[in-house]
């Protein structure tokens, strides 16, 4: 049973629980599904990698052949490992629920971007010719490649437009604007190019500029020369900007704009998909979308710098529930030996993929080791006011999570909750994060409780030694799963472990963070350098060795302080002992 608590650490995961499980769900509509294909996956010795037609022998598909739109964003041959992002267009997925998809590939001839063209595609820059490929317009709800030399005059307002060129991406310059016609309230802006790092000579505002804006409302991604590029919103009140919102000091990338809701007080941005960082409008965000805002590149005052080149704008849909659903690969098959299925043509090997739509305050239940779940239906009101909760949004964020019901007494409900990893657990992957980023991690389509950890730097507990933030490093390239054959003992005598280790893994201990908490491997304690934070909270350590091993996990103050017990009750016993002989001997004479 876990307990809500203030402690440093797990208490922002409790309130941040709250938070996600009285969130107001988004009805269940079409949105695009982030897929990352690594090379870890079987299926990527078969994909075609020869340059301007990487990945075109890959289509996803429905169960009855039906071809999916899809998009491949990236090929990151360099990254560790390597990857493929692709994004495909899917029917909502409810909260609890989820549903299957096929990834197939053909012969390394086969080009599927040409047979699907405009359904199945890839990023312009990634073509043999700009855009020859792109079928972005059919993925996203909005969407431009700035291919040739013009401005889509379908898209972009180009009467009013000023301050840009084209040319195979759109770049703007000081004192120049391009805002769009369709105008929009909610939903994930994002583009991919180069936010200019500013003038120094210029003031601020200077240049920067990507995201919503009309009439003086506007949320932008801008640029602060000082600081670098900055989340910036105002609703059009004198004194509702906000600035310190820092994201990244520029350069290309993917900036995303994320507005949950016509009526959000927060407006969230990042920088890759990562560095959440949001901003509050004063009085309220609220005012910015009044009224639905176009897109605007603008970079500002004519003192700053050119703004680009961009190589595509695009609007997707929130995930369902704001959170992006997991992605599940079943085994590779042959597929002349699949029956039921009807495949595109030139299909030789499929994988299953389960899209579940895994509700993101299940996950943090998973991760704060949460065995049961107690819920209250009858709480009534604080003796000097109402209470700063929302009972019935509580009652139904608990409904989403399709918990199971053990027992009821009353009005109060008591639920199992699966999926915790466990006391201690070995996971197969680990990611590097601070504590404020752990949200970032826990809505990719990857992650999984189970398989998965965050070593958090810098956390509530302070920031890691330069020997922690090593070891970490190294445990996020090399560390795998280890398996933990037994278990026993309770935090006051310490815990015994038997574990079975193939490589160095990061053993996780559920329990709040102290230094005080040692691991004896095979009797010699882990270096406390290789003791770390875990999803914030959490205690963690590098085990470099292999072989079947004997861990022993025990508080070091409380040993100490139970032998100075124990040496303490000996000395009262040898001087009890010395004076009843003094006294017997005393009486005697």
């Amino acid at each position: 049973m876990v307990f809500i608590s203030d402690s440093a650490g797990a208490g922002n995961l409790y309130w941040d629980f709250y938070n996600w499980l009285t969130a107001v769900h988004a009805p269940v509509t079409a949105y695009q599904q982030e897929i990352n294909i690594s090379s870890s996956n079987p299926i990527w010795k078969y994909i075609n990698f020869t340059p301007g037609y990487v990945a075109s022998n890959v289509v996803f598909f429905y169960r009855n052949g039906t071809v999916i739109p899809s998009w491949l964003e990236t090929y990151a041959p360099s990254h560790s490992p390597p990857y493929l992002l692709f994004w495909v267009k899917l029917p909502g997925v409810a909260a609890g629920s989820s549903m299957d998809v096929y990834v197939g590939v053909a012969g390394e001839g086969t080009n599927y971007y040409g047979e699907y063209h405009g359904l199945v595609g890839e990023a312009p820059q990634l073509s043999p010719t700009y855009g020859e490929y792109d079928s972005g317009a059919n993925v996203f709800n909005f969407y431009d490649d700035f291919a040739g030399t013009s401005l889509n005059a379908k898209l972009w307002n180009v009467s009013s437009a000023t301050g840009y060129t084209v040319n195979n991406g759109l770049t703007v310059n000081p004192g120049g604007s391009v805002t769009s016609y369709a105008r929009f309230s909610q939903g994930v802006f994002e583009t991919y190019g180069n936010i200019t790092p500013g003038n120094p000579s210029a003031s601020w505002g200077g240049t920067g500029g990507f995201g919503l804006a009309a009439n003086g409302c506007f949320v932008q991604i801008s640029d602060d020369p000082a600081n670098g590029s900055i989340l910036d919103l105002s609703s059009g009140v004198p004194g509702s900007s906000v600035w310190p919102h820092w994201m990244d000091r520029g350069g290309v990338g993917v900036w995303s704009i994320i507005v949950p809701s016509p009526t959000s007080t927060v407006i969230y941005g990042q920088f890759n998909y990562f560095n959440t960082v949001s901003a509050r409008g004063n009085p309220a965000g609220a005012y910015v979308f009044t009224n639905p805002l176009p897109i605007a590149f603008t970079p500002g005052g004519s003192r700053g710098l050119p703004i680009g080149p961009f190589y595509w704008v695009r609007v997707r849909s929130l995930p369902p529930g704001g959170i992006m659903p997991q992605t599940l690969f079943g085994s590779l098959n042959n597929a002349s030996r699949v029956q039921n299925l009807t495949m595109p043509q030139g299909v030789s090997r499929i994988e299953r993929i389960t899209i579940s739509n895994e509700p993101y305050a299940l996950k943090l239940l998973q991760i704060l080791n949460a065995k049961y779940l107690v819920v209250e239906g009858d709480a009534v009101s604080y003796r000097y006011g109402t209470p700063y909760y929302n009972l019935s949004r509580i009652l139904a964020g608990v409904s989403d999570l399709n918990l199971k019901i053990i027992y009821r007494y009353g009005n109060v409900s008591l639920y199992e909750v699966s999926g915790s990893p466990g006391l201690f657990y070995s996971p197969s992957r680990v990611y590097l994060a601070n504590s404020s980023q752990i949200p970032d991690v826990l809505e990719q389509s990857w992650y999984n409780a189970s398989d998965d950890a965050v070593l958090t730097p810098v956390s509530a507990f302070g920031n890691s030694t330069p020997q922690q933030l090593g070891a970490m490093e190294w445990a996020e390239s090399n560390a795998a799963r280890a398996d933990i054959l037994t278990l026993d003992g309770n935090p006051g005598a310490g815990f015994h472990l038997l574990v079975n280790a193939s490589h160095p893994f990061v053993l996780v201990f559920s329990q709040e963070y102290d230094p005080g908490w040692v691991a004896e491997v095979n009797g010699v304690p882990v270096p406390r350098q290789d003791h770390f934070v875990v999803y914030g909270y959490a205690n963690g350590w590098l085990v470099n060795s292999t072989g079947i091993l004997r861990i022993y996990v025990y508080y070091a103050p409380q040993l100490a302080l139970e032998k100075l017990y124990a040496i303490s009750f000996a000395i009262s016993v040898v001087i009890l002992g010395a004076s009843a002989l003094f006294l017997k001997k005393r009486l005697f004479t």
